[in-house]
């Protein structure tokens, strides 16, 4: 999805690589693999109609092939295994009501994980990068907007549905936006330099000279 945000010559090319790499998620992660179109989806409504007309032929293509992909297994597994297949689907359903296998926690549990998914020091860059991020995309300061927004949309959802709609809490449920996580300690750590430098030479060219 970031090459199709950057390569508008290639769109359907990358949407059918969306397609096809959200259905082998799918069937890696079950349903935590079409995150792809929730920041894809956030997109499309921020869009002009005249552009959101043409991209939601490229999302519908990426649908269909993530639909193929997928749904081939499914539909072997519920009529060779009928019975092994129905338990595991119920079985990913309890995860939303229940506490499967005794894993629970409160709705800071994985908010509490996070001096282990990005260590004991640098965890805190990580919300201090989103909220540079999202400032900064309020003043249209960021290059690839389309791009940055869906970050800021699947690192959301990821975490506001793990942390208070599934009822079963995880350590690994989290990890798939972990790497997005890591972007928001790069840009915290980036805006921190570029702060550092630009009242570091304000200093030295105007208070610096008085104080001599």
């Amino acid at each position: 999805y970031a090459r199709y945000t950057t390569r508008p010559q290639h769109c359907w090319r990358y949407a059918v690589l969306i397609g096809l790499l959200a259905g082998c998620a799918i069937l890696n992660k079950w349903l935590t693999g079409i995150l792809v179109y929730a920041g894809w989806g956030i997109n499309l409504l921020l869009q002009t109609p005249q552009q959101r007309r043409a991209e939601i032929l490229h999302m519908a293509a990426a649908v269909m092939v993530t639909v193929l992909v997928f749904l081939p297994w499914q539909l072997y597994i519920h009529h060779r295994f009928p019975e092994e297949a129905a338990y595991e689907a119920a079985l990913n359903n309890r995860h939303l009501w229940e506490r499967v296998e005794g894993h629970w926690g409160t709705n800071f549990f994985y908010l509490d994980a996070f001096p282990e998914y990005f260590g004991e020091i640098g965890w805190f860059l990580v919300p201090a990068g989103f909220v540079v991020l999202l400032l900064q995309l309020r003043k249209r300061r960021i290059p690839n907007a389309t791009l940055g927004n869906a970050m800021l949309v699947w690192f959301s959802v990821t975490f506001v549905f793990f942390s208070y709609v599934a009822t079963t809490k995880i350590i690994g449920f989290f990890y798939i936006v972990a790497p997005l996580g890591i972007i928001f300690m790069a840009v915290a750590g980036y805006e921190m330099q570029r702060q550092f430098q630009l009242y570091g030479r304000q200093f030295l060219a105007h208070k610096l000279p008085a104080v001599l």
